[in-house]
């Protein structure tokens, strides 16, 4: 059984992990895909970086950064179809989050 993915959180845990938002824009031609963004690093502190402005505008009302999403549990995870990030971000939540990756939706690890 194929199942449909419409829920995808990018994690940015790391720089690299923007590059993620490359990949959401080619799931958001399936009009059904939301992205959130869990900025976990702040990134997006001093304002929406270029790539979640130009995927806002793109897709409006499909892209959303949540405040709650800043330091997402596993509870939260589990309400997604599908995990981006990259692998430097994948390597850093080995390192300090590996009790959630047993509990993650499906992970697209991207190398940027």
């Amino acid at each position: 059984k194929t199942e449909k993915i419409e829920q995808v959180i990018v994690l940015l845990n790391v720089e690299s992990d923007i590059h993620c938002l490359d990949y959401a824009a080619k799931l958001c031609d399936d009009p059904t895909v939301n992205i959130s963004i869990a900025d976990q690093a702040g990134l997006l502190e001093n304002g929406p970086h270029q790539a979640v402005r130009a995927l806002a505008k793109k897709f409006p009302g499909r892209i959303n950064a949540p405040p709650e999403l800043r330091k997402p549990d596993r509870k939260k995870l589990a309400g997604y179809d599908l995990v981006m990030v990259s692998v430097e971000g994948w390597k850093k939540m080995v390192a300090t989050r590996q009790k959630w990756i047993s509990r993650m939706p499906s992970v697209l690890i991207v190398k940027p």
